[in-house]
Order: C-alpha cells, then sequence, then structure tokens
C-alpha cells in the first residue's frame, strides 16, 4: 500500500479494548474530533459520554473523549478530546458517482488495517454516496489521492453495499456549529 494511504492508517482508532473480538472505525478527521457511526451498538451512546478510543495501530495509545455530538440524521457521532492529534486536513474535493476509492476498516481475525478498492456508484443530494464493496459500518474511504471523502454509515439492501456520508458534512458540524438542519450545512 503506497505510503499517502499508509498515513491514514495512524488515524484509525477504535471504542473497544484491544484485548476484544470485535473492533469498529473511529476516525480523527481534525487535531481534537473523531467521527464514527451512530448506528447498531454505537446508538447506545449518548452526548456527554466520557470514553476511550484505542489506537489501531499502537494498542498502547488511548485517549480519553466525550461525545461531542450525535446527529441520527447524518448517522454520525463526533467525538471530542482535549488530546491534540497529530493531523492535517485534506484538501477538500467534490467526489462525484464512478470514481475509485480505498476503503480503510479493521480485519476482525488480527486487529490491522484492511484495506479494499471499490468505486463510487451513485450520488444523493442528502450528501451520501453508494459505493460498490460491502464493509463494516465506521470504514473510511478515500479516494486515489489519499483525500478524506467519508464514512460508511449504512448499508443498503440485500447486497450489504455501503452508504457513505460525504466528509464535507462532517467537517462542516464543527466549523459552522452543530445542527440537525442538514440543509444548513
Amino acid at each position: 500500500m503506497d505510503q499517502v494511504f499508509q498515513e491514514h492508517e495512524k488515524h484509525i482508532y477504535t471504542l473497544t479494548d484491544p484485548n476484544e473480538s470485535k473492533h469498529d472505525c473511529v476516525y480523527v478527521f481534525d487535531e481534537h474530533h473523531l467521527v464514527t457511526y451512530q448506528r447498531d451498538n454505537h446508538s447506545m451512546i449518548e452526548v456527554g459520554q466520557k470514553l476511550v478510543v484505542y489506537n489501531l495501530l499502537d494498542k498502547n495509545i488511548k485517549v480519553e473523549v466525550s461525545v461531542y455530538h450525535k446527529c441520527e440524521i447524518l448517522d454520525i457521532i463526533v467525538l471530542e478530546t482535549t488530546h491534540k492529534f497529530d493531523f492535517e486536513r485534506d484538501n477538500t474535493w467534490h467526489h462525484h458517482a464512478f470514481r475509485p476509492y480505498h476503503q480503510l476498516g479493521i480485519n476482525q481475525a488480527n486487529r490491522t488495517p484492511l484495506w479494499t478498492q471499490g468505486t463510487l456508484t451513485e450520488r444523493f443530494s442528502s450528501g451520501r454516496y453508494l459505493g460498490s464493496t460491502d464493509g463494516m459500518l465506521g470504514d473510511v474511504i478515500f479516494d486515489e489521492f489519499g483525500r478524506f471523502i467519508g464514512i460508511v454509515v449504512a448499508k443498503k439492501g440485500n447486497n450489504d453495499k455501503i452508504k457513505i456520508l460525504k466528509h464535507t458534512l462532517i467537517v462542516s458540524r464543527i466549523e459552522k456549529g452543530l445542527t440537525d438542519d442538514v440543509e444548513a450545512l
């Protein structure tokens, strides 16, 4: 895997102890914030709740976070910390359907980064894309240049193809203030 993509692996954390058998992606998207999905086992997480996230590459790195925002409309949870992550924001890029992507998830068998490739097959007006791969909720999607596209927030239909929430909707929740009005963003 190209060095540009390997750099993203250090920004993957989990909400589960490294010794547990199932791990969900939590992605660092700026110096003090992380994002994950809010469905299934994450649906019980509440705003204000204190949690610990564990780095995927180095299980000795753990960071205390609090739940900053939960948006059921966008299917995301934003976590905040006073810890400062070594992070540089990618250039914002507008993506279109039928564009290749790289998907970063977690290999559940050995808790290591798992990369797959797919194609954005459809773009929805609500800031979501449909991807050609399956995968896990919380997986992180990058374009062919390593720029952050978004995260997997849902699965669609019987074939479990992924629904991806566009990164600008995640980032703008912090920059423009927290609101559940998607149109305002």
